[in-house]
């Protein structure tokens, strides 16, 4: 971790203490009260965000500020943080993983930040039209697409993220389309002007791949997809006939507003309707 130069603010690595012991992880993009509060309900006592709670520099402890770091400690929750160790990493990065999701090919590296590569690129055979629709099935938004390139994509560069100020780094690597989470107004001209297609699908959209990885096998963020809010114990798919899961984009949702009471109404464990097979607490 302490290996990967970084922005200042990122100060990746454990944020907040706990007791010391940890038996359940959880894992988000971001910091944040909702993540404080869901993390809380699954009783994990670790968190791991990909933006930690020191954005934008030093903050006096009141407000949203306060109420975050007073649900960490109310709750005995330790906040880890990876921010840039996370989006180049080689195996559970965010660059990586969403390249696979994509089809891309991964050949190499390009896109310095903070004297480091952390972009990756790769090889794609296939119409831009195809590569737009491919991200939003796999992201659950819609793109917005800068096609100036050429309609059959071949050489693709993904930087998850806020990345639109490396598009000339992007066409100086030789690729012909750039995969990245947002840019500033005028990266609209840098693209048509170099001749590349550009896509933006979203900031938190695009660093949502590698977040829950490192945790996957562990993770109560992972599994709470797999439980109602009633019968958190026996709620799998072998014990809780809840309907289909949500979509995708659908289910973050959920999980950022009124889970309990959502996930409850889908429930065969819900209030009026016990199911034999869940052993929720009363």
């Amino acid at each position: 971790m302490q290996d990967v130069p970084d922005a200042p603010q990122a100060l990746n690595g454990l944020q907040v203490a706990n007791s010391g012991r940890v038996t359940r992880v959880a894992a988000a993009v971001d910091l944040c009260e909702a993540a404080v509060r869901l993390a809380a309900a699954e009783q994990a006592n670790l968190l791991l965000v990909h933006h930690g709670l020191f954005w934008g520099g030093p903050k006096p402890l009141t407000g949203p500020t306060r109420r975050r770091v007073a649900g960490l400690l109310e709750a005995d929750i330790a906040l880890y943080s990876a921010h840039l160790p996370l989006d180049l990493h080689a195996e559970v990065g965010n660059n990586i993983v969403l390249a696979r999701q994509l089809g891309v090919t991964v050949c190499g590296e390009f896109g310095e930040e903070y004297g480091v590569r952390i972009g990756v690129w790769g090889e794609l055979d296939a119409p831009r039209a195809v590569l737009e629709q491919t991200l939003r099935t796999v992201l659950g938004v819609q793109p917005r697409v800068m096609p100036f390139g050429p309609e059959r994509v071949r050489r693709v560069g993904i930087v998850t993220g806020g990345a639109g100020s490396m598009i000339a780094q992007a066409a100086a690597a030789g690729l012909d389309t750039y995969v990245t989470g947002e840019g500033a107004h005028h990266t609209f001209f840098d693209a048509e002007e170099l001749g590349l297609n550009v896509f933006y699908a979203g900031h938190y959209a695009t660093e949502g791949p590698g977040s829950p990885s490192p945790s996957s096998s562990a993770s109560s963020w992972a599994r709470s997809s797999r439980r109602c809010s009633r019968c958190r114990t026996a709620g799998r798919r072998a014990a809780c006939s809840r309907v289909r899961p949500l979509s995708r984009r659908r289910r973050r949702w959920v999980w950022r507003a009124r889970p309990a009471r959502r996930w409850a109404s889908r429930c065969a464990c819900s209030p009026g309707r016990p199911s034999p097979a869940c052993t929720r607490r009363a």
